[in-house]
């Protein structure tokens, strides 16, 4: 049987997560070693341990959250203090805190795991606001500015859909739950690998840096499809690090380019760096970090070639680049700052 007093006898469950909480401080006697074994001969002590056990990595699963911390921390401490007054001969009491502590860890367990392991949880950075989340599986996000994504995290599969702007995942690796991300009628399934996806002007960027990457067209029906590559090729070409596959949400087909990881990498560390990228959409990742929006009020200028690296949040600077290379003026109208091709000269 589990140590317990006679006159305080705790059930099956109780005993189950003594001994969960036995087995994680790891410092058994042999006595007790033996103990345990005798046990878990038991099958339904058995059941009653496999059952806390899972909860328990559960728990672990989402080690990083405070209130997990607090509260499995304290359980740990609560046996400590009781297994010490163990050789003090403190009878009875001395198993209540542990014990106690134990049910409520799986209390707690039991209480927030549906929304941190199977519910949907939403993920969000403001103007110039960049973030780091771990999700309960150990998957990394780093969110640029003005990003918003949903994850979902099911027993059986990892869900997440990217509603605005730019993420980069570092994906735990787990073969028994598949790993995608949704943007737009776009989905990119990853196998443990590490890789960003970015929602720009109607198009998804998908830059790789580690691993494997999928990219799948719509599912018009139950089955989703590899999309074709460059409108040319009918089966999809597989995307390698150091490629990025740039999807339009309007237009079948995809293009691979290639692109220099650091420069990808460049938001990170609050820096933007455009090759040839079309004014529209570098409007559109500057606005992700200004305090007054830049608004493109000429179309004719909305595909002018933007290159430089520019810091997030300088659009002074990044004014003044376009101003020395396209024919181009900045006027100011309440909370937003309008570009527009510049006149021709009077003759």
């Amino acid at each position: 049987m589990s140590p317990n007093s006679p006159e305080e006898p705790m059930d099956r469950d109780e005993q189950a997560a003594d001994w969960c909480l036995r087995m994680a401080d790891e410092t058994q006697t042999p006595a007790e070693r033996q103990a345990f074994q005798d046990w878990i001969a038991d099958a339904a002590n058995r059941e009653a341990f496999e059952e806390a056990t899972i909860l328990w990595q559960r728990v672990e699963s989402a080690a990083d959250r405070p209130e997990l911390i607090q509260l499995r921390t304290q359980a740990l401490e609560d046996f400590q203090r009781s297994n010490r007054r163990r050789w003090a001969g403190q009878g009875a009491v001395r198993w209540r805190g542990y014990a106690v502590a134990a049910v409520v860890v799986i209390a707690a367990s039991l209480a927030w795991l549906p929304s941190l392991l199977s519910g949907s949880q939403t993920f969000a950075t403001g103007i110039g606001e960049r973030r780091v989340v771990t999700l309960s599986d150990g998957s990394h996000l780093s969110l640029d500015a003005a990003t918003r994504i949903e994850a979902r995290m099911q027993k059986n599969r990892r869900e997440l859909h990217l509603l605005a702007g730019r993420v980069k995942f570092d994906v735990a690796g787990d073969p028994l739950r598949p790993f995608s991300v949704t943007a737009g009628n776009r989905m990119v399934v990853a196998m443990g690998t590490s890789f960003s996806v970015e929602l720009v002007q109607r198009q998804m960027r998908v830059v790789l840096y580690e691993g494997r990457v999928e990219v799948l067209q719509p599912a018009t029906s139950s089955v989703s499809r590899p999309i074709a590559t460059d409108r040319r090729v009918a089966p999809p070409v597989e995307l390698t690090p150091g490629r990025e596959l740039l999807v339009s949400m309007d237009q079948p087909g995809a293009t691979v380019v290639s692109t220099y990881i650091s420069h990808s990498l460049s938001w990170e560390s609050g820096q933007l760096n455009f090759v040839n990228e079309p004014l529209e959409s570098a409007v559109e990742q500057m606005n992700r970090y200004a305090a007054e929006p830049l608004v493109i009020g000429d179309r004719d200028a909305a595909s002018f070639p933007v290159n430089g690296v520019f810091n997030a949040g300088d659009t002074q600077a990044f004014i003044e680049a376009l101003r020395s290379f396209h024919p181009i003026e900045v006027e100011a109208e309440p909370g937003r700052l309008v570009l527009r091709m510049r006149p021709p000269p009077k003759k």
